[in-house]
């Protein structure tokens, strides 16, 4: 299985950015993950390889803790989906049409978060999942 972040809009803080990188090298490690940087968000869709799960952040979706992402993370590995795409929108979030073509939509925290920092968490999770899985001791 692959792994994508299709995101609007490029990180512009040099910090942030070598922090994303790092969480991205560590999961790459286990699977292929990329990130993918589109100027607005009517081409979030379109970069999204055919046969990958389409997962949208969004404040309003579901609430998982880490151990609930690994097990879905685990699930679609076990299972025969070629990917999972990460959708985050820009400053102006998501169309409604983006989240009704999403197999998910999941929120980060009851919490609005900056799309900026929305990338770091959730590659920081995703790093954290997959060291669930793994039965790394990172996620204590």
């Amino acid at each position: 299985m692959k792994m994508m972040l299709a995101a609007v809009g490029k990180l512009k803080d040099r910090g942030l950015e070598a922090l994303v990188d790092d969480y991205v090298g560590r999961v790459s490690k286990r699977i292929p993950f990329k990130i993918l940087e589109v100027k607005s968000s009517g081409k979030l869709l379109a970069s999204v390889p055919k046969g990958y799960k389409k997962v949208v952040l969004d404040e309003r979706g579901e609430l998982w803790n880490t151990r609930e992402l690994a097990s879905f993370l685990e699930k679609l590995m076990l299972g025969a989906v070629p990917g999972v795409a990460w959708i985050i929108g820009g400053a102006n979030g998501l169309d409604d049409t983006i989240k009704r073509r999403a197999d998910k939509v999941l929120s980060l925290s009851p919490m609005t978060f900056p799309h900026r920092l929305a990338r770091l968490i959730l590659c920081e999770q995703i790093y954290r999942a997959l060291s669930i899985i793994h039965g790394e001791p990172y996620h204590k």
